[in-house]
């Protein structure tokens, strides 16, 4: 009877690693929403982990902030983000997530609606409401990380107490002709047809500079780098001053560390 009970004891014990095995090799990609950039990548990466004998489930989540919530509640995850929401949860909640591969860069842009009197970050106030997408986006993001930079390191310009507004990008122009924003923050390439297609109605770009903003440091390096853009106004190439946003994938400190399979899989699947 000793013997049988031990036998089963070492027969659950067995069962129960064998299952947090295959627990510890299935990866969760944390992205996008569906039929995004972000998503397609992981669902790219989640083919190439399975070639290399891993288990990978994209998880489709509402924008940077969202996705890298979930990995940091979740050791074994991948995720796609801007550099913004990994310093979000640095600061914040204290969470360092391990960058693996570059995703590549967007610039954040300041646009003002045709025959508007402003043209600056630093024209606005508590008075204007700013326009950054759908909630969860990327825009909205930045602009009201920003926002927070400036108040708790710079000297809380008047530009910081200015409203976000979301909504779809596609009723842009309807808002801005009903009075019901006063310029727009977006995060994306500057030769999108998006953009050109607002400039093209009359939207002009504007001065996103702020010397704090600039300052600020994410590492070694910049949060936002500052950069002299251009995109296209008809048959004319425009320019302006704004601020690049990097995007990265990467993982946990746990996988980096205490998976060393998982992470050499991952780096190969990005190769």
């Amino acid at each position: 009877m000793k013997k049988f009970l031990f036998a089963m004891v070492l027969s659950l014990l067995g069962a129960a690693s064998l299952a947090t095995a295959g627990l510890a090799e299935t990866v969760t990609i944390y992205t996008g929403t569906k039929g995004g950039g972000y998503d397609k990548q992981a669902q790219n990466i989640a083919a190439r982990l399975a070639q290399r004998g891993m288990e990978a489930v994209v998880e489709n989540r509402n924008g940077s902030d969202d996705i890298t919530l979930q990995a940091c509640q979740n050791d074994n995850s991948m995720w796609i983000a801007q550099i913004d929401a990994l310093y979000k949860r640095e600061m914040k909640d204290g969470c360092y997530l391990s960058v693996v591969a570059d995703y590549g860069d967007e610039v954040a842009m300041l646009l003002f609606p045709p025959d508007s009197d402003l043209d600056d970050l630093d024209e606005l106030d508590s008075s204007h409401k700013v326009f950054v997408a759908k909630v969860g986006s990327g825009s909205e993001l930045s602009f009201k990380n920003m926002q927070a930079i400036e108040k708790e390191h710079g000297r809380s310009d008047e530009w910081s107490d200015a409203e976000a507004v979301t909504g779809d990008l596609r009723r842009l122009n309807a808002l801005a002709n009903r009075g019901k924003v006063n310029a727009a923050f977006l995060v994306m390439k500057p030769t999108d047809n998006r953009i050109i297609k607002l400039l093209d109605t009359g939207w002009e770009l504007g001065y996103l500079y702020d010397k704090d903003i600039n300052d600020l440091k994410f590492g070694e390096l910049p949060l936002y780098e500052a950069v002299k853009y251009e995109t296209y106004k008809g048959s004319k190439t425009v320019k302006a001053w704004g601020y690049v946003v990097k995007s990265f994938i990467g993982t946990t400190e746990y996988v980096e560390s205490d998976n060393m399979d998982a992470f050499d899989a991952m780096l190969s699947a990005l190769e």
